[in-house]
């Protein structure tokens, strides 16, 4: 045996019974588990007992543990399998409390009593006696949780109870109710030979589901004590548990980049700072309202050059050697966070108020350009806000000729990318010429100009910024309407399921190809939208016309900041809806949007 390592393989009830105090240390996530995830396990836990089989066993992978004195005598740090413990504590807790909520009155209610003791020692530290009648506030939990996380566990072990903002341990608690409820409806079900079971009496069902929660209770205990294994290792010194920590998961187990970013800024943090670090990093983690690993990867490429994400953990432990590396770090990613949000369209800027690149930047956000990110966050982060909305804009340009039209790799972005945000950390207006010229190349190389006349575009966020985008390039009085607002709906002319008999000029598979070609398409106000839905031409007519300024109708009225769309009104002036209209709205928009995507229109 390696000096320092010490391995075993014990059961769950095992594990429990020989650690008095299990703490979840700093560096650790906190519970992160989703519902397959969850599912999956409670699953595999019954399947032994379903089966019937003989000496079943159920491994359950490995467990890393460290003990040492600073959560107090007793206490053992949980390094690794975090998720698989707290969600098995769950299954138990979730069963212990049904069987103690369960009515009184139940004629076996003093077995359901012992299992609920039986279960209460996994979760509880030294159960002597008989507790289903007590208060379980006097009770130490033997699991505590990452601090997120701790509050809202124990009071979901001891009372059953699930205050608090949602999290993916709230969504656990209830999945695991949900899991428990269906195995006793169908044990019942099987066991009766019922499909329904509304036939039932309140006390037939009653007494049959009691019985079901017994032995659920009684195969969880079994299973728990004698068939769930795992293979623990126990760090001793001269081994540190961080590094420990980190080998195992930088070598293809189970966390992810960010984690293990976090760990090295615990272990590098003073100290006194490493919790007060832990929450900040966790914070962090909350605010990028998409992945972090992606705010990540982006911030890196704009402040310090491109990375892949397999070699994003390496990079930054390269830079964190000590305590104001941490801070550092830290504070610059809090700051950029919020920019990040921002351009992609999930927040507004921060600090001081700029209305016109909050707007320049929440339409960008419609079209999801990725590799656009970084340079966006370099502009933020030199402070020259004016090229940052100019920039915003080449970048629209340039995702509309290339991924819009010919569906384009990103590849050949990416090539550019890393040059550009190094120009624009030296200087940010060479970075905005730089991204100019790149951007022209680029347009040149694969669509200099835009034909649509057989476009299909898909994607709805995209519809609707071509769609608003052509009407002010066509009407550039049009009021501005929020790129998010709901006002506004994109109109298949052609619908996606036109009601039978209907457009009988389009068979099933030209009806699949048009649908979404991008002459099919059109703006009406929400209202509008939903009424004429799927149909016939004759009646989404009278209202196409009610856009057209030419047009007298009273009932324009309600409709005057959206009168004169001239993209609907050229539609009303069609007698019928075919392949040959939507081919010449197509050109219609193809014209505008030569005009409206074209660099020439840049102003530096």
């Amino acid at each position: 045996m390696v000096t320092g390592l010490s391995t075993s393989d014990d059961t769950f009830f095992q594990l429990t019974q020989t650690v008095e105090k299990l703490e979840i240390p700093l560096y650790q996530r906190y519970y992160r588990w989703k519902r397959d995830q969850i599912k999956q396990l409670w699953f595999d836990l019954f399947e032994i007992t379903r089966n019937d089989i003989r000496n079943p066993t159920l491994f359950l992978g490995p467990m890393v543990f460290h003990d040492e004195e600073l959560g107090g005598a007793g206490t053992t740090y949980l390094v690794d399998g975090q998720q698989r413990i707290a969600t098995l504590s769950l299954f138990v807790a979730e069963t212990m409390h049904q069987l103690r909520e369960f009515d009184d009155r139940h004629v076996h209610a003093k077995k359901m009593g012992g299992v609920v003791n039986v279960l209460g020692k996994f979760l509880f530290q030294n159960i002597a006696h008989d507790f289903v009648e007590d208060n379980l506030d006097d009770l130490d939990l033997r699991l505590k949780l990452s601090k997120r996380d701790r509050d809202l566990f124990e009071e979901f072990v001891k009372h059953h109870q699930m205050h608090g903002q949602n999290t993916y341990l709230k969504m656990a608690m209830r999945v695991c109710g949900s899991l428990l409820e269906d195995e006793i409806s169908d044990r019942v079900s099987n066991e009766l030979g019922l499909p329904d079971l509304e036939d039932l009496s309140e006390p037939e069902l009653s007494e049959h589901q009691g019985n079901a929660l017994i032995d659920i209770g009684t195969e969880l205990n079994e299973i728990l004590t004698k068939y769930a294994a795992f293979s623990i290792i126990r760090i001793q010194p001269p081994y540190d548990p961080l590094t420990v920590f980190e080998s195992l998961n930088s070598k293809g187990m189970s966390l992810a980049q960010s984690d293990l970013i976090k760990n090295i800024l615990v272990q590098k943090s003073k100290e006194g700072s490493k919790e007060v670090v832990s929450d900040k990093w966790d914070n962090l983690v909350d605010e990028s309202e998409s992945s972090i690993v992606q705010f990540l990867r982006y911030w890196h490429t704009a402040n310090r050059g491109f990375v892949r994400k397999k070699e994003l953990y390496s990079e930054f432990k390269k830079s964190i050697s000590t305590n104001r590396d941490v801070q550092n770090l830290l504070k610059n990613l809090s700051s950029d966070v919020d920019w990040y949000n921002a351009i992609i369209g999930k927040a507004k800027l921060p600090g001081t108020q700029n209305d016109e690149l909050e707007t320049t930047l929440a339409r960008h956000a419609k079209l999801n350009f990725r590799q656009g990110i970084p340079i966006l966050l370099a502009f933020a982060n030199s402070g020259d806000r004016k090229s940052m909305k100019i920039a915003a804009e080449i970048l629209s340009i340039l995702y509309v000729r290339l991924f819009v039209t010919l569906s384009v790799r990103g590849s050949v972005v990416e090539s550019s990318i890393d040059d550009i945000c190094e120009a624009i950390r030296s200087d940010s207006e060479e970075g905005l010429e730089l991204l100019k010229q790149e951007a022209d190349k680029l347009i040149q190389s694969y669509c200099p100009v835009i034909d649509w006349t057989s476009l299909q575009v898909g994607n709805s966020n995209v519809q609707k910024y071509l769609l608003t985008e052509m009407w002010k390039e066509v009407s550039p009085n049009v009021v501005e309407f929020p790129p998010n607002d709901t006002i506004l709906h994109v109109e298949h002319v052609l619908p996606k399921k036109p009601q039978p008999g209907t457009y009988s000029e389009f068979n099933k598979v030209e009806m699949d190809i048009h649908k979404n070609h991008i002459g099919n398409l059109t703006l009406l106000l929400k209202e509008d939208n939903i009424y004429i839905s799927n149909k016939d031409f004759a009646t989404k007519k009278l209202i196409y016309e009610l856009y057209d300024p030419k047009q007298g109708d009273g009932a324009r009225e309600s409709r005057s900041d959206y009168l004169n769309i001239e993209l609907t009104s050229r539609i009303a002036n069609c007698d019928t809806w075919n392949k040959e209209n939507i081919r010449q709205q197509a050109e219609f928009y193809s014209k505008i949007a030569n005009k409206r995507w074209n660099l020439d229109r840049i102003d530096d």
